[in-house]
């Protein structure tokens, strides 16, 4: 479709900024202007940042940019980009929209730039991704599912401190001479197997002789391929200690695309330790849910797997092909509790991660769990937690 027919449209409905672009000039921009508000050199950095992601035309994406502002980047067929954005999931005063403008922009743009953001409507990240995906889809006729789009958080520095187990097994990993040992995999991985969380950060915290085989001189890439390997051992651990091989692999995959998002090697590291962590409460679920039924089971991983997203009876039915009210009724029976109080608790453990390890604001992680306001996801993780998600991120601190 031609842009100059569609993207007008688009504007006028979704009323987020829109700009075509190649790597010379500014080739469409909505709102009109004389000139482009947005600098050349900074599209050039969304351009930059995408091809540093290794994105391509049917996986576009999201940058999030300081203070909390989305920027959409998408390749089309020519060769030309689609930039969407910026864009924000809440209002910010003139103040915080200024922090994004005097970085990106010439001074004497400043005034109709924050005009523009001033006049924009809030946008929820599902949105804005569904705005990004209908206009790939209208200029290129190729469908991007959510699942496509990655989040490039660029807003703020990471914390400098990782948790402490994290950061002293990669350190001895890297710096050490010779390989790691076997004894030391077989340890992890046992632990995993067996499901005991104690024994997997002793095993993952014990002093280490040798460091993982060099397998690139690009340092960042050296991390994804130790990440990639050591999710596949772990998925196979978890596969034997009984964890369902779809509900591990699916999991896997989750984990493989978070880390495809990372930038720093200490992230990647700590992603590392969260993932086997992770791996090895499933397998410990399942063992202790080895009392339960097939249908109940069944329920507790489709919820688990489908955590960012709004899950209901209507789905679960669908899921395990039996009436809602039969679904509810056992549950309740062997579980003690209902449904949407399950759901709830483990969105909040999905939360708690969130809180802990990233730098997503409250409004973000309520609207990745799919709760209807941040209010809401407010009330629920009080109720669960006896305090609220910022008092939890500032006891973390």
């Amino acid at each position: 479709m031609d842009p100059h027919s569609f993207l007008p449209l688009l504007y006028e409905t979704a009323e987020i900024p829109l700009c075509i672009v190649d790597k010379s000039e500014n080739m469409m921009t909505l709102p009109a202007y004389d000139e482009p508000i947005l600098p050349f050199k900074f599209v050039l950095y969304c351009i930059e940042s995408f091809e540093r992601q290794m994105r391509d035309e049917l996986h576009p994406l999201v940058l999030l940019t300081e203070p909390a502002y989305f920027i959409g980047v998408a390749k089309l067929d020519n060769g030309e980009f689609l930039i969407m954005g910026p864009a924000s999931p809440f209002p910010h005063s003139q103040k915080q929209a200024m922090t994004l403008a005097a970085n990106v922009l010439y001074p004497d743009k400043l005034k109709a730039f924050c005009e523009m953001l001033a006049s924009a409507p809030t946008v929820a990240y599902r949105k804005f991704i569904n705005t990004l995906s209908l206009a790939v889809l209208a200029l290129t006729g190729e469908k991007v599912s959510k699942e496509d789009i990655i989040l490039c958080n660029n807003s703020t520095k990471h914390r400098e401190a990782e948790p402490e187990m994290m950061e002293k097994l990669f350190n001895q990993r890297e710096n050490a001479a010779g390989h790691t040992p076997q004894s030391f995999e077989n340890g992890v991985l046992s632990a995993i197997e067996s499901g005991d969380a104690v024994l997997l950060k002793r095993r993952m915290n014990e002093p280490l002789s040798g460091h993982v085989g060099q397998m690139s001189v690009d340092i960042i890439k050296q991390e994804r391929y130790t990440f990639i390997a050591f999710a596949t051992l772990v998925t196979r651990a978890a596969i034997k200690g009984g964890l369902n091989p779809e509900t591990a692999c699916t999991l896997s995959d989750i984990y493989c695309k978070r880390m495809d998002a990372l930038t720093r090697v200490q992230d990647i590291n700590s992603l590392s330790f969260q993932m086997a962590v992770d791996f090895c409460g499933k397998v410990a679920e399942f063992k202790n849910a080895a009392g339960y039924s097939k249908l109940v089971r069944s329920v507790c991983e489709y919820i688990s797997l489908h955590l960012h997203e709004e899950i209901g009876l209507y789905e679960l039915s669908e899921s395990c092909g039996l009436c809602q009210r039969s679904i509810s009724k056992r549950f309740h029976e062997e579980m003690g509790m209902k449904i949407p109080d399950y759901i709830h608790r483990q969105k909040m453990k999905e939360a708690v991660y969130l809180l802990d390890y990233s730098k997503y604001g409250i409004a973000e992680i309520s609207e990745f769990l799919s709760y209807s306001s941040q209010s809401y996801f407010t009330k629920i993780f009080r109720e669960i937690y006896g305090i609220t998600p910022q008092q939890h991120r500032d006891r973390k601190k």
